[in-house]
């Protein structure tokens, strides 16, 4: 697409006029890059068009944030930040449902340690793309492999079973 404002700007626009019961609308910044990488740091400011349409009602950004970008956006612009990819690297899951005949599992989150790590600023483990969905896999490599942050464990806040 040649310049994706016009057709956006239109779909939010739409959005905002006719779905006023919208809690918020979630986009990615351009500085994701088409094979899920982003340039961290490096978040530009193409979706303002968007927020000035959207107006007072919230807007989740995601893509390339580091914290200090994050709490950037978040201070400078109100948005809500999303880590998404690191997110999977810096969390692990306890598995309470499968239920295979719905092909779906029920994920029991309760030990984030995304959030631990920006609060504190301690660094976030790197994730690895190649084990990202992997068809037909059953592997849990690279989603309930990573480790928990050494300062989240010195300070005890590991729900009991959880290592």
């Amino acid at each position: 697409m040649a310049d994706p404002k016009p057709t956006f700007a239109h779909l939010v626009t739409q959005l905002r006029d006719h779905h006023s019961d919208l809690a918020y609308i979630h986009l990615i910044e351009d500085g994701v890059n088409g094979d899920g990488s982003a340039d961290a740091g490096q978040v530009p400011e193409e979706n303002d068009f968007l927020r000035e349409i959207w107006g007072e009602r919230r807007f989740l950004s995601a893509g390339g944030y580091t914290r200090e970008l994050g709490i950037k956006y978040a201070d400078e612009k109100g948005d809500l930040i999303v880590y998404g990819q690191p997110f999977i690297a810096n969390v692990r899951f306890s598995i309470i449902l499968e239920c295979w005949k719905l092909e779906m599992l029920i994920l029991d989150c309760r030990q984030p340690d995304l959030p631990f790590r920006l609060k504190r600023d301690i660094p976030l483990t790197i994730s690895n793309r190649k084990t990202y969905y992997v068809l037909g896999s059953e592997d849990p490599t690279g989603y309930t492999d990573y480790p928990f942050s050494n300062e989240i464990r010195e300070e005890g806040q590991l729900v009991e079973g959880w290592v």
